[in-house]
């Protein structure tokens, strides 16, 4: 037997005598429906935030594929960085920048501002989710993994589906920017909780051996495994990001659908989603 399937024997005889550690994996499960939030914030506001700042429908466009674009720039360094740090700090720097963005935008005046928080918030959406990804196939059992990165992959359409339902109440009460403000703040709260409830990982995190960011890199990229799945996503992407990016603009201003309408209609339609990653955990659990 080669060293690597060697170690990698060694390695699933251990995750197989430690427990699950499900605490941890619901706060990572958390910070990428917060993630979630700050992407999906954008299309019931869009009718809004078009009226306040003269936003063009290509800026429109812009303002929400930067975070896809920021996904396919850094999603590497992002993975690699958090071999280097540590998946915890590369986390926090992650949500930090979703905080910031979030709060620059709550006062942006221009197209340019806009666009530039939701850059940030880009940023911050990938290396957040990234690394939580990592931590939670960390600290689980090998029994519950399936079931742990089902919920885990489930975080989108559950960010969605609870900013879905409640930005048109916040934007008819306070406006778009509070509901941006509100995002920033909820981010900087979630990530105090998530250092003390991470603070055990962190420790652990410390004595471990740092891989340098560009062999992780040169590997990844030369693996055909990364690139198909890649290619499988991006294609569902592709729909998804318009579908949720220009669906309540439609509904609103070609078939004059109230603005709570609009989005209700798309909440449920991102509980397709969820149930769809559940039943795929607990399929592949079996």
């Amino acid at each position: 037997m080669s060293k690597h399937g060697t170690r990698q024997k060694t390695e699933n005889m251990i995750s197989d005598q430690k427990t699950t550690n499900w605490p941890l994996v619901l706060h990572c499960v958390l910070v990428g429906v917060i993630a979630a939030v700050h992407f999906g914030k954008l299309p019931p506001a869009m009718p809004i935030i078009r009226q306040d700042l003269g936003l063009s429908l290509i800026a429109g466009g812009w303002a929400a594929s930067i975070f896809s674009i920021t996904g396919i720039v850094l999603g590497l360094f992002a993975g690699a960085l958090g071999d280097r740090l540590g998946p915890r700090v590369v986390l926090m720097w992650g949500a930090a920048a979703l905080a910031v963005g979030s709060l620059i935008g709550g006062y942006a005046e221009t197209e340019s501002a806009l666009l530039l928080s939701r850059f940030l918030e880009g940023i911050g959406f990938t290396v957040a989710t990234v690394p939580a990804a990592a931590v939670i196939a960390e600290v689980t059992a090998n029994k519950d993994r399936h079931r742990a990165l089902a919920l885990w992959g489930a975080y989108f359409p559950i960010g969605l589906f609870f900013i879905m339902i409640a930005a048109p109440f916040v934007i008819d009460a306070f406006g778009w920017r509070a509901l941006w403000q509100g995002s920033g703040w909820l981010t900087l709260v979630w990530m105090g909780i998530l250092w003390r409830a991470t603070a055990d990982y962190g420790a652990e995190d410390k004595g471990r051996s740092r891989h340098s960011v560009w062999p992780n890199i040169r590997i990844t990229l030369t693996r055909p495994g990364p690139w198909l799945l890649s290619i499988m996503f991006g294609l569902f992407a592709l729909q998804t990001v318009a579908l949720l990016t220009w669906f309540p603009t439609f509904l609103v201003e070609e078939r004059g659908t109230d603005l709570v309408t609009a989005s209700l209609i798309l909440a449920m339609l991102m509980l397709f989603n969820v149930a769809g990653n559940l039943t795929a955990g607990s399929l592949l659990s079996r």
